[in-house]
Protein backbone atom coordinates (compact mmCIF):
# COMPACT_ATOMS: atom_id res chain seq x y z
CA UNK A 1 0.00 0.00 0.00
CA UNK A 2 0.96 3.70 -0.53
CA UNK A 3 2.17 6.10 2.12
CA UNK A 4 0.45 9.01 0.25
CA UNK A 5 -1.50 9.62 -2.96
CA UNK A 6 1.35 11.70 -4.15
CA UNK A 7 4.12 8.73 -4.01
CA UNK A 8 1.65 6.05 -5.34
CA UNK A 9 1.46 9.28 -8.18
CA UNK A 10 5.44 9.32 -8.39
CA UNK A 11 5.85 5.35 -8.16
CA UNK A 12 3.30 4.68 -11.20
CA UNK A 13 4.86 7.86 -13.39
CA UNK A 14 8.05 5.73 -12.72
CA UNK A 15 6.47 2.80 -14.00
CA UNK A 16 5.58 4.15 -17.45
CA UNK A 17 8.65 5.17 -17.73
CA UNK A 18 10.84 2.11 -17.08
CA UNK A 19 8.60 0.14 -19.39
CA UNK A 20 8.47 2.56 -21.87
CA UNK A 21 12.70 2.96 -21.89
CA UNK A 22 12.49 -1.20 -21.94
CA UNK A 23 9.61 -1.63 -24.86
CA UNK A 24 10.91 0.74 -27.05
CA UNK A 25 14.86 1.12 -26.31
CA UNK A 26 15.41 -2.31 -24.79
CA UNK A 27 17.29 -1.00 -21.59
CA UNK A 28 16.73 0.93 -18.40
CA UNK A 29 16.07 4.73 -18.29
CA UNK A 30 19.76 6.92 -17.19
CA UNK A 31 18.81 9.09 -14.18
CA UNK A 32 18.41 12.42 -15.99
CA UNK A 33 16.13 10.87 -18.65
CA UNK A 34 14.00 9.35 -15.27
CA UNK A 35 13.57 12.58 -13.61
CA UNK A 36 13.03 14.40 -16.85
CA UNK A 37 9.98 12.47 -18.33
CA UNK A 38 8.40 11.95 -14.99
CA UNK A 39 8.33 15.06 -14.35
CA UNK A 40 7.15 15.79 -17.90
CA UNK A 41 4.18 13.19 -16.86
CA UNK A 42 3.96 14.76 -13.53
CA UNK A 43 3.55 18.33 -14.24
CA UNK A 44 0.91 16.99 -17.41
CA UNK A 45 2.71 18.41 -19.93
CA UNK A 46 3.04 15.19 -21.91
CA UNK A 47 0.91 11.79 -21.62
CA UNK A 48 1.67 8.67 -21.66
CA UNK A 49 0.93 8.10 -25.35
CA UNK A 50 3.14 11.38 -26.10
CA UNK A 51 5.92 10.01 -23.75
CA UNK A 52 5.87 6.78 -26.44
CA UNK A 53 5.57 9.14 -29.38
CA UNK A 54 8.46 11.24 -27.86
CA UNK A 55 10.87 7.81 -27.40
CA UNK A 56 9.77 6.53 -30.98
CA UNK A 57 10.81 10.03 -32.26
CA UNK A 58 14.46 9.52 -30.99
CA UNK A 59 17.95 9.17 -32.76
CA UNK A 60 18.38 6.20 -30.06
CA UNK A 61 14.83 4.38 -31.04
CA UNK A 62 15.56 5.36 -35.17
CA UNK A 63 18.90 3.56 -34.77
CA UNK A 64 17.74 0.58 -32.76
CA UNK A 65 14.57 0.27 -35.33
CA UNK A 66 15.82 1.55 -38.87
CA UNK A 67 12.71 -0.36 -40.41
CA UNK A 68 10.17 1.79 -39.70
CA UNK A 69 12.07 4.88 -40.33
CA UNK A 70 10.33 5.73 -43.72
CA UNK A 71 6.78 5.10 -42.00
CA UNK A 72 7.35 7.90 -39.58
CA UNK A 73 8.71 10.31 -41.86
CA UNK A 74 6.92 9.40 -44.55
CA UNK A 75 3.60 7.86 -43.89
CA UNK A 76 2.50 8.76 -47.95
CA UNK A 77 5.40 6.63 -48.61
CA UNK A 78 4.40 3.62 -46.97
CA UNK A 79 1.35 4.31 -48.27
CA UNK A 80 2.16 4.67 -52.02
CA UNK A 81 4.34 1.68 -51.68
CA UNK A 82 1.33 -0.37 -50.68
CA UNK A 83 -1.08 1.04 -53.34
CA UNK A 84 1.44 0.06 -56.09
CA UNK A 85 2.26 -3.64 -54.70
CA UNK A 86 -2.57 -3.66 -55.56
CA UNK A 87 -2.24 -2.54 -58.85
CA UNK A 88 1.15 -4.73 -60.23
CA UNK A 89 -1.30 -7.71 -58.46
Amino acid sequence: MCASVNFCLLKKLENIVKNGYKKLLNREPDTGGLQHYISLLEQEKINEFQFHELIKSSQEFMILHPEIIPKIIFPSAALNAATENIHEA
